[in-house]
């Protein structure tokens, strides 16, 4: 199954209906990766978009600097990152339309050990508590500024041995980091459950699947056995036609399954 980062930005430009219908006419997407805040949209679209006729994942929206999300704010800003945090899982386990939902996690951006490990017990805690049936999904990064590799997230989430805590593999991270078509160890594969894909090169990422994205996402996804790839498109002004241009690879990848 193949699903879509939910771009919110695209509704200063056009009504949620003309959006879920514009991805809907793809015939690809059956799911949306939700990585917004409830106050982000008004109720009425709140209540149309979970009406539509997708599954939903969620990503834990760290893009939102308003809300002290990261969880390098435990250690300055404890009471309000812990309720950003759970202000967001009440949204989406309100909101999942499946019994399960699969929830994007990143590492703290100070890479602290000891936050992560306190950030990511405190979230299933509360799930476990709240009886929420979430899985988290911890993810491998690539950027500028945080990097953690597979290996790393691997060590985080086998600290637990918990089963609701997974990795989310995102493919261009864990290639850009590497730079070779190594697949990751059985041991790491038997852990992921969520995957992200997108098209990337040397200068950026988030955009269309060409050719070699392509060759990269399907070499390093062959060996898996999950139930969704999402693809991580993120807007600029051609946000569009790099969807378009994707369809190709991305119809490519379900056929291969």
């Amino acid at each position: 199954m193949i699903g879509l980062t939910f771009e919110e930005k695209n509704l200063n430009f056009m009504l949620l209906n003309d959006y879920l219908e514009k991805i809907s006419n793809l015939h690809v997407f059956d799911s949306l990766e939700i990585s917004l805040t409830e106050d982000m949209l008004s109720v009425y679209d709140l209540r149309k978009l979970q009406n539509s006729n997708f599954d939903f994942s969620f990503h834990m929206p760290y893009q939102v600097k308003k809300y002290p999300f990261d969880s390098k704010y435990l250690s300055t800003d404890s009471y309000e990152h812990k309720k950003a945090s759970i202000n967001f899982l009440d949204f989406a386990n309100a909101f999942k339309t499946s019994n399960t939902a699969t929830l994007v996690l990143h590492g703290s951006e100070n890479q602290n050990k000891d936050i992560n490990l306190s950030y990511l017990d405190y979230l299933l805690n509360y799930v476990e508590k709240k009886q929420y049936n979430i899985i988290f999904a911890l993810e491998n990064l690539h950027s500028d500024y945080i990097i953690y590799s597979l290996k790393q997230v691997y060590e985080l989430v086998s600290s637990f041995s918990n089963p609701n805590l997974k990795i989310c593999y995102d493919i261009p991270n864990h290639y850009m980091l590497n730079k070779n078509m190594l697949l990751p160890d059985n041991s790491i594969i038997r852990e992921i459950i969520h995957c992200h894909i997108h098209g990337f090169n040397d200068n950026s990422k988030h955009m269309a699947i060409d050719q070699a994205s392509y060759e990269v996402i399907n070499k390093l996804s062959s060996k898996l056995d999950i139930p969704l790839y999402n693809f991580e498109l993120l807007w600029e002004n051609k946000y569009w036609e790099e969807l378009n241009n994707s369809i190709p690879y991305l119809q490519d990848l379900i056929e291969r399954s």
